[in-house]
């Protein structure tokens, strides 16, 4: 259940995008940016089609590329993203999702000697967006520091694979299973940097839950999220 509010969160914060009237390619390419600048990472974004009219988003083969001191591979991927929304309450003061629902999450927790874990380093960029204070200033997308609410999230399930260079071992996997998260709404709405945070930290907290997580990557991914608190 941790991993579906963090889901819910990042997934929320591309939905400001569906105000815009553009053309599919640009909307993808917006998608990317917005999601890039959060993790300092690179994101690609297979395909984007709104469809207007039935006030809906589907959003398929996202990829979120591990931190540049990690190798060049996804760290997190997601096959399908369909988003329901509100499209009259995007010109209130909150906005609103009904519904996101997600099909084929994979992460690829990797722990690296030296570095950390590909994840938290992303979650720790993600941080830094929110306190607005990491490095070099960087022009920010428009629309991140909006508030929006997300009424139910859903996913068909997800899988945390685990590798390390510390020893020639087999990468142990985790299977999440489905679940569905409603009930976070209004009461609770959050702007994208924050969004961005919860879920890298709702994928630490369920690596932490996998058996034959060997003892020092325990303890290292305990320190990130102590330190993401």
């Amino acid at each position: 259940m941790i991993i579906s509010v963090g889901m819910a969160l990042i997934l929320a914060a591309v939905a400001a995008l569906v105000l815009a009237p553009r053309l599919d390619g640009v909307l993808k390419a917006a998608v990317e940016r917005r999601l890039g600048y959060l993790y300092m990472t690179e994101v690609t974004v297979a395909e984007v089609k709104p469809a207007w009219f039935r006030q809906t988003l589907d959003m398929r083969g996202i990829s979120i590329l591990n931190p540049p001191t990690f190798r060049p591979k996804p760290a997190v991927t997601l096959d399908h993203v369909s988003v329901r929304f509100d499209l009259k309450s995007f010109l209130t003061e909150i906005p609103t999702i009904h519904e996101v629902f997600v099909k084929g999450i994979k992460v690829s927790l990797r722990y690296e000697l030296g570095d950390g874990t590909n994840i938290g380093l992303l979650a720790k960029n993600a941080a830094e967006r929110e306190k607005a204070t990491s490095g070099a200033p960087v022009a920010e997308p428009k629309g991140l520091r909006r508030r929006i609410a997300v009424e139910k999230f859903a996913c068909d399930g997800a899988t945390i694979e685990l590798s390390t260079n510390l020893l020639p071992l087999a990468s142990p996997s985790v299977r999440i299973r489905p679940f569905t998260l409603k009930g976070f709404g209004e009461g609770n709405p959050v702007p994208a940097p924050r969004m961005a945070v919860l879920f890298l930290r709702s994928v630490m907290t369920e690596a932490l839950t996998a058996k034959g997580l060997l003892k020092p990557v325990f303890a290292l991914l305990t320190r990130e999220l102590q330190d993401l608190s």
